[in-house]
């Protein structure tokens, strides 16, 4: 609506524009007529003038004028989309087809939408008995299949919502539920109503009517053109000459001379007798001019660059009110001057307030006889409007006429008690209609197609001496006329009209829309070809750990999150189920700032299968996994580390292409990037005091109410973390010193629990700086988070000889089974044999 003002905005300030330039432009001229000035006004000077005085630059005028002349065939005129939901139906769906008008005055509430359906095998112009015959398509069961069936079929189900018949009672109605409707919408209450069709290819538009075709066009000026002009008389001074000046004969379309003559007696023999000398030009007859003594007078003509018409009643051309029609050849129209308004100025030379550079126009030949011509357009009385709803026609039963009984009820399937059956804001006949009802749903089937017409009030007006605007009507693909068929075709014209003292020609074309409904059907599946099967993708938790045992011992990592992949299609009705699904994940172990999503950089991961079993991945492909889910335990794979995991999946589902029972497969691709919290990879671990009570990257053994401190151990390649939010259990930590306000890489915490009891301590970490603080490097968003189990333990001791069975070595494990430490084994004093001298 917005860009529309605009348009209408910019439409009025031009003319406005405009109208100011040519009345300044004309005001000189008007003044010479009226004031009779002698002197002619030279146009290239009175140019300059305005340019001088308003800055007027004259290309810009020159560029203005020229798109002012074909802004009419670029006005924005009445079209209209339609879209589908769901965009690929299946069999047996329920589908909504939604109709947005453009360029339409009034709301959407106000204006008509008549919707038409085709179903496959639904031809127009089958009739009963015919070999492809189909009783479900004649709708209103008249023995015949026409684009009414169309019409009814579709505006019944707009109009009852599947009220069902079964509950109505039709044999009286009480619902007082008709709808008078006017001509182009429900707020147009015009006397007349105008309908207008636009032709896309010459952007002309043309009032909706019949008319006889006029004959053909012809002005009458053999060789030449009729020019409208005024008459004003010149003072040519004092003369007793004879001249003679060359008619122009209209019908033989030769010059011919004419001449009177005037006495030419002595004037000095007497000086009581004036003398004057009589110029016939053969103009028309007007009233004699009064002579002064001594003075020869002229008839002048000036060009006032009026268009003339031919008048289809009297077959002569016409000129508006106070000019002539004059007939100028084409070998004298270089003789007029555009610099110089008159056409002829004193024909005797001499004079001194004669304008020079108008005489070479002396020798300029007018015809001034009526001048006969003919022309294509026809009178109004011969032209009639054949402006009229596109609403279905139902034999009896008129829609919009506001009348809506029992039988129209049960014709169209609405509730005779219930005034509007589908209980919105309109009454049932206004719905039949089509009264802002702007969207269709019905079952679909394959092959079906729909339309609508939409009927409203355009923005451009009529030509009318009233306040009407064209009503206009849009289709899908606004196709008034189909080259080759001779059904679907404007007959043009143009007749004439007088209007305020003009006579105004008004194009007009005719053609029976129905004729073009056929060109004018959209499917939801055009083309008849699959489309991309649009998917979105997403994942949680948003910031996913993995395992917590590093991948440098022996067992695998594991107590990762579970990680889940989920997808959407862009229809929201599709059977996920129907639907095969193939998932792969890629690995890329760079840094961010060399981050590509360039396939090529990324390595496969899925393809291994010790990737998978370590992350707990059994299917990667299969019917209805429109989700994926895996415990992501670990991020490496031979031995490398991936900072970054992407996940794809290419999705397959038939497509009914609605030609019988073939079809095809439409496909989707999507993929998304997850980067993972690195947990215990690469050396990153928490240290817990000397590590004596932990596995190595595993398991921590703690007694009862025992004192921990841990410590996040780095790489250099992490040293730029500095942030840290220890949990334990899932609760946050704390230990810090009295100078200190933020955690740090350590934490000193109280483990209680019975024996057998486990505790997992968590560290997340990450190199965001404060908001207070001044780096020169931006933060390469360096995050982690590892964890560490503890196990309550009761506390045991072993008693055994001193050797190297139980001390163990590098060959011998010895007691590493009990504490993970084989030279952890302490003397806890000796034995000594009775009488002996030395221990055992």
């Amino acid at each position: 609506m917005k860009k529309i003002k605009k348009i209408v905005k910019k439409a009025v300030l031009f003319s406005v524009v405009f109208l100011e330039i040519s009345l300044l432009l004309i005001q000189p001229a008007q003044a010479l007529i009226l004031d009779k000035l002698v002197k002619g006004m030279n146009a290239n000077t009175s140019a300059k003038q305005l340019e001088d005085r308003y800055h007027v630059n004259k290309e810009s005028v020159k560029n203005f004028g020229e798109t002012f002349n074909v802004s009419d065939q670029k006005s924005p005129v009445p079209e209209v989309d339609v879209f589908f939901s769901p965009t690929n139906p299946k069999f047996g769906e329920k589908i909504t087809a939604t109709a947005i008008p453009k360029y339409f005055q009034e709301g959407l509430e106000n204006m008509y939408f008549t919707w038409y359906i085709k179903h496959e095998g639904c031809e127009d112009g089958i009739k009963r008995g015919d070999g492809d015959w189909k009783d479900s398509c004649d709708v209103d069961n008249n023995g015949k299949i026409s684009v009414d069936d169309w019409k009814i079929e579709a505006m019944r189900v707009v109009a009852n919502g599947g009220f069902i018949k079964g509950k109505a009672d039709y044999s009286s109605d009480t619902d007082n539920d008709g709808f008078k409707a006017n001509m182009g919408g429900r707020v147009n209450v015009q006397k007349e109503a105008y309908c207008y069709l636009h032709d896309f290819e010459t952007g002309e538009n043309f009032e909706i009517g019949f008319g006889d075709s006029g004959g053909n066009e012809d002005n009458g000026c053999s060789n030449g053109e009729v020019l409208c002009v005024q008459t004003d008389m010149r003072d040519c001074g004092v003369t007793n000459t004879t001249t003679t000046i060359p008619a122009y004969d209209m019908g033989s379309g030769s010059a011919s001379s004419s001449s009177d003559t005037s006495s030419s007696s002595d004037t000095s023999s007497s000086s009581n007798t004036s003398s004057s000398t009589t110029v016939n030009i053969n103009t028309p007859q007007h009233e004699e001019p009064t002579i002064g003594t001594n003075k020869s007078y002229t008839t002048i003509y000036t060009d006032t660059d009026f268009d003339s018409t031919c008048d289809a009643n009297t077959e002569k051309m016409t000129c508006p009110t106070d000019t002539e029609a004059l007939c100028v050849p084409n070998a004298d129209l270089d003789l007029i001057d555009p610099t110089c308004k008159q056409i002829i100025p004193c024909i005797l030379g001499g004079a001194e307030d004669t304008p020079g550079d108008c005489f070479k126009l002396m020798n300029l030949q007018i015809g001034t006889k009526p001048v006969s011509c003919e022309t294509a357009a026809i009178t109004d009385d011969a032209f009639d409007l054949a402006c009229e709803h596109q609403f279905p026609k139902v034999s009896g039963m008129p829609i919009g006429d506001g009348n809506f009984g029992k039988d129209e009820e049960n014709f169209w399937g609405t509730d005779p008690k219930d005034p509007s059956t589908i209980d919105n804001e309109n009454n049932d006949e206004s719905n039949v209609a089509g009264l802002g009802m702007d969207k269709m749903t019905w079952t679909y089937v394959p092959g079906d197609k729909v339309g609508v017409i939409v009927e409203g009030q355009s923005y451009f007006p009529t030509k009318q001496d009233d306040s009407s605007i064209a009503v206009s009507f849009a289709m899908v693909n606004n196709i008034f006329e189909k080259s080759g068929d001779s059904d679907c075709k404007l007959e043009k014209g143009v007749y004439e009209k007088k209007i305020k003292d003009f006579t105004v020609k008004i194009p007009f074309a005719y053609v029976n829309i129905d004729n073009c409904l056929k060109y004018n059907l959209v499917s939801p599946k055009d083309g008849n070809q699959a489309d991309n099967m649009e998917i979105t993708m997403d994942f949680y938790p948003k910031n996913p750990n993995v395992g917590s045992l590093g991948v440098d011992s022996a067992e695998q990592s594991k107590g990762g999150d579970d990680l889940v992949i989920t997808t959407n299609t862009s229809d929201p009705n599709i059977d996920i189920n129907q639907i095969y699904y193939k998932w792969s994940i890629y690995g890329f172990d760079g840094d961010k700032e060399s981050l590509s999503l360039d396939e090529s950089a990324w390595t496969l991961l899925s393809g291994d299968e010790m990737f998978r079993k370590s992350n707990g991945i059994k299917l990667l492909e299969g019917l209805g996994m429109s989700e994926f889910k895996m415990q992501l335990n670990t991020a490496r794979m031979n031995s490398v580390d991936y900072k970054f995991l992407r996940f794809f999946v290419e999705s397959e589902e038939f497509f009914d292409t609605g030609s019988g029972s073939t079809g095809t497969t439409r496909s989707g691709r999507g993929d998304i990037l997850v980067e993972p919290n690195q947990s215990g990879n690469g050396g990153i671990n928490i240290s817990v005091g000397s590590n004596d009570i932990c596995l190595t990257d595993g398991n921590c053994e703690v007694l009862e109410n025992q004192i921990v401190t841990a410590k996040l151990d780095m790489q250099e390649t992490t040293s730029g973390v500095g942030n840290y939010l220890w949990t334990l259990d899932g609760k946050s930590i704390n230990t810090l010193d009295e100078d200190e306000t933020k955690q740090g890489n350590s934490v000193t915490f109280l483990l209680k629990g019975k024996p057998g009891d486990k505790h997992i301590l968590s560290v997340m970490a990450n190199d965001t700086a404060g908001p207070d603080t001044v780096t020169s490097e931006k933060n390469k968003g360096e995050k982690l988070t590892v964890n560490r189990e503890f196990v309550v333990s009761r506390p045991m001791v072993g008693l055994g000889p001193n050797n190297q069975i139980n001390r163990g070595s590098e060959t011998v494990p010895g007691c590493m089974d009990l504490n993970g430490k084989g030279d952890s084994t302490a003397i806890m004093g000796t034995y000594r044999s009775i009488g002996s001298t030395q221990g055992d």
